[in-house]
């Protein structure tokens, strides 16, 4: 386990090189946050990567990305994507005196599109398959909160003891379920779940999905890998936000609750609460 002080970066760089758990914990007068990465019990490397960190200006970012493609490939597109999201999101903020919502919204779908253009460049130049979902938060001081997503990996939000999940998936089940073709439930363990029908790195735009959400004290968000929520139900993620109080704990627990459950993926989440 690794710790770093909240007003130093939090990025956990190249988890493929290990197969041990890694956490790390960053706070803010408005949130406290803790995330984890494990390898799980079925892979050989891991191609998750997140972060956790303050952007400067009151501003905060938590992200998740699963990279996909070639064994090692996928991780660095995952590093990529992660890395840049983090910079040019750290520019915007210290370019402007000051943002408007949309304009955070702009600055963030822009920080996507660039990671996009990076994997993208890096796929071509070593002919390779890799891409990577992506998904992340923005906060600020005022209690808002601007999310983006591309892929399947997911946000979701606890409050007043409910789960919403308030990503889409962008894949195939879960077109599948949209028109009505495939239950919920039977989306989750089907086997072509995989298939995405967006990732970073696959063409030179992608379609992201960003949302502005206002968030509240006591609110609890969980970004996870699908590594996660695959492996647990709905009402199994729930119970373990809602049983340890503490971030750290509940990440600890819901990645270890996954292993249990089989493992079948890495498994990353990170866990934020409003205070």
């Amino acid at each position: 386990m690794h710790s770093w002080d909240t007003s130093g970066a939090a990025l956990n760089i190249r988890p493929e090189l290990t197969r041990s758990s890694t956490a790390t914990h960053t706070g803010t007068g408005l949130l406290e946050a803790s995330g984890q990465t494990d390898i799980g019990l079925r892979r050989e490397t891991n191609q998750d990567v997140w972060c956790g960190e303050q952007l400067g200006r009151g501003y905060s970012l938590h992200a998740v990305a699963d990279g996909h493609g070639d064994p090692l490939m996928g991780g660095i597109a995952s590093e990529i994507a992660v890395q840049n999201i983090r910079q040019e999101m750290t520019k915007a903020i210290a370019e402007a005196d000051e943002l408007t919502a949309g304009e955070v919204a702009c600055a963030l779908e822009q920080a996507v599109q660039q990671a996009n253009t990076r994997v993208l460049g890096m796929r071509t130049q070593l002919n390779s398959r890799m891409g990577t979902t992506l998904c992340a938060m923005v906060t600020d001081c005022k209690r808002n909160a601007w999310l983006a997503n591309v892929g399947d990996s997911r946000i979701y939000l606890k409050r007043f003891g409910v789960l919403r999940q308030l990503t889409s998936d962008h894949s195939w089940v879960a077109a599948m379920v949209f028109d009505g073709l495939l239950a919920q439930e039977e989306a989750r363990q089907h086997p072509l779940s995989h298939l995405l029908t967006r990732s970073l790195g696959k063409r030179p735009a992608v379609d992201v999905e960003v949302i502005r959400i206002p968030i509240h004290p006591d609110d609890r968000l969980l970004l996870c890998s699908d590594g996660l929520w695959q492996m647990l139900a709905e009402h199994n993620i729930l119970r373990v936000l809602t049983r340890y109080e503490s971030p750290q704990e509940a990440c600890e627990k819901l990645i270890q609750a996954a292993n249990y459950a089989g493992g079948l993926d890495n498994v990353t989440g990170v866990v934020v609460d409003v205070r």
